[in-house]
């Protein structure tokens, strides 16, 4: 599907630009306390959306060396993309709809951020075919 050729890239992208959106919002709209308890989970919401954009960018990145990544970085990228969504997605919206019972989401958010990563290391050991 060549429109979605280029997924991991674009939701780096995205994932970049709703983190520095939601960073401007958090600080200046919203007026957010960092040290206060919905001020802190707000901006590590933030700062584990924009560091996971930064590595999805970084699997498109080895991606546009070759077409074979290999199953672990495109499980890791999915993986990312989850806990992009159910973590940082639900602690902001949480905090901005005053919703606190979608924060019980972040932990599975949380946990796919952690199995992304395991991913990225199972990588080392996944053979990838040579380009011709």
């Amino acid at each position: 599907m060549q429109c979605m050729k280029n997924w991991i890239l674009l939701v780096g992208g995205f994932g970049g630009a709703s983190g520095v959106i939601a960073g401007a919002l958090g600080s200046h709209a919203l007026a957010l306390d960092p040290a206060s308890p919905a001020g802190h989970s707000f901006g590590l919401a933030v700062t584990y959306l924009l560091l996971h954009s930064v590595a999805l960018l970084a699997i498109a990145l080895y991606r546009a060396r070759g077409p074979h990544i290999g199953v672990a970085l495109h499980l890791a990228a999915g993986l990312f993309t989850t806990g992009m969504i159910l973590f940082s997605g639900s602690l902001i919206v949480a905090t901005m709809a005053e919703l606190p019972q979608l924060k019980a989401l972040a932990p599975y958010g949380g946990s796919a951020m952690i199995a992304g990563w395991l991913a990225v290391s199972l990588a080392a050991w996944q053979t990838v075919p040579a380009q011709a």
